[in-house]
């Protein structure tokens, strides 16, 4: 509906100013023409309004009870780009330092995938976006970077360069709906990470179904191989304390 506003409005304030000129040359009383220049202001005006809110509107991430802001900007299929195509792109993210403080972030979740895939094997595409959703929910309630003054600012970012990485795997899901399945996923490895930690009969056979078997599929299959099982949660407990390992350093240099 914006869309359509913004056309109209751009269409009506270009019609009255294509209109001035002529009515100048001819002579036409200045009250007319004012009345044009005033058209031409107020509708371009608010086009302008419209289209600019349009470009910069962002969709809304909520995560761990918290609503995060997803920015434009896009990551490839492990890290986030490092070379940003033009200044404006930059403008999307909160500001320089917290594009850079994600961005390492975002290297951590990536690099320590590799305690996984020495234990249980090599991971597609989409499955690296599974390892990484589940890692960056560790990242993200870490209690010392949670007490940052820059987590506010650096996670939404973080968050950014999350949701469009998926985005590039998940071509199907557009907007709200693959909000809403990232939401979903980042719940489901919140409450299996818990569970790793706290529960001695954990059994992570649902995890190991998304990294391995149905990587970014809305439905999981149930994994019913317990000796792989068992070595993936291995391989889980590894990358789990990598990731502790690398940002303790990592908050410490911050």
């Amino acid at each position: 509906m914006k869309r359509i506003i913004c056309y109209l409005c751009g269409g009506f304030a270009a019609f009255n100013l294509s209109v001035i000129f002529p009515a100048l040359m001819s002579g036409a009383p200045a009250n007319w023409i004012g009345e044009r220049v005033l058209c031409v202001l107020i509708f371009g005006g608010i086009c302008f309004f419209l289209w600019k809110k349009k470009k910069v509107d962002k969709p809304i991430m909520t995560v761990y009870g918290n609503t995060k802001e997803i920015n434009s900007t896009q990551a490839n299929e492990i890290k986030p780009k490092e070379n940003i195509e033009n200044n404006s792109q930059h403008s999307l993210f909160s500001s320089p330092a917290t594009e850079d403080m994600a961005k390492k972030l975002f290297k951590i979740a990536s690099d320590s995938i590799s305690e996984i895939i020495a234990v249980s094997g090599k991971l597609d595409k989409r499955g690296l976006c599974e390892a990484i959703m589940f890692n960056s929910n560790i990242i993200l309630n870490d209690p010392v970077l949670q007490q940052k003054s820059f987590y506010e600012a650096t996670s939404n970012d973080y968050l950014t360069l999350l949701y469009f990485l998926i985005q590039q795997q998940r071509t199907d899901l557009k907007g709200e709906r693959l909000i809403n399945f990232i939401n979903e996923r980042m719940e489901f490895y919140s409450s299996e990470y818990n569970k790793l930690l706290n529960e001695k009969q954990y059994s992570p056979m649902w995890v190991y179904s998304t990294f391995y078997l149905a990587p970014l599929e809305d439905d999981p299959k149930l994994c019913l191989d317990i000796l792989q099982v068992m070595t993936f949660q291995v391989g889980l407990i590894r990358m789990a304390c990598k990731i502790h390992e690398l940002l303790d350093n990592a908050v410490k240099s911050l």
